[in-house]
């Protein structure tokens, strides 16, 4: 009987790690695909945001500061981005989302065709076939579809630069990704929430809870759609 129960609780023990590095393999696997991205810029730097969904390989929130590897394009899109009101997506070559995330290798590369406006709903190719170089993680977080008490917003951009970006944390499902900027150099929040996850915010609101004047905040992008 003394070598009967250690023998038992070598094979649960086996069968337990088994299925724990099936579910890690999973995990991992789960999340290749072409992850399409919203791009932006502080004036200074340049920023993808993955455009998540509630399942997956796209079941993650995944922002990073990037640049390209054209220093020519990487200026012309940096200055795009900071003079014109509408945003561009980039459409890249399939990869691990999970691998970026975790940044496994420090530098990150791949290669990307980039639009004007959303990729998949009539945008413009503008720089085909870019070589993407990811320099940060700056925020990730899988998706959870329980509903939240608070919508939670976070800054993306660093202190002294004139755009200050702010992306709300995906959480609860039907969620919404929704990202805006302050037009200032001043010292900012990190981060701040509200009561209700439902609620959109207004302008009018998110000046409120930054304190600064209205005029000042700008929208930059808001999607319901592929959150439902």
């Amino acid at each position: 009987m003394k070598f009967i129960l250690p023998l038992i609780l070598s094979i649960l023990l086996g069968v337990a790690n088994a299925a724990s590095a099936k579910n890690s393999n999973h995990l991992h696997n789960a999340r290749v695909g072409l992850h399409g991205m919203l791009l932006f810029s502080d004036g200074q730097s340049l920023y993808a945001s993955h455009l998540p969904m509630f399942h997956a390989p796209h079941d993650m929130q995944l922002i990073v500061r990037f640049e390209l590897a054209n220093s020519v394009n990487h200026n012309k899109l940096r200055n795009t981005l900071v003079n014109n009101s509408n945003y561009w997506t980039l459409s890249p070559e399939r990869f691990d989302l999970t691998k970026l995330a975790q940044n496994e290798k420090g530098i990150w590369q791949f290669k990307a065709d980039l639009y004007s406006d959303h990729f998949e709903r009539g945008g413009t190719l503008e720089l085909p076939q870019q070589n993407i170089i990811v320099k940060d993680v700056i925020f990730r977080q899988q998706l959870n579809p329980d509903m939240p008490k608070t919508a939670e917003y976070i800054r993306l951009t660093p202190n002294g630069v004139a755009r200050q970006f702010y992306a709300r944390i995906i959480e609860g499902k039907p969620g919404v990704d929704h990202l805006f900027w302050i037009n200032s150099a001043s010292s900012l929040m990190q981060k701040f929430s509200i009561e209700g996850a439902n609620t959109s915010l207004s302008n009018e609101e998110i000046a409120h809870q930054l304190n600064v004047n209205p005029i000042k905040v700008h929208a930059y992008y808001l999607e319901h759609g592929d959150l439902k």
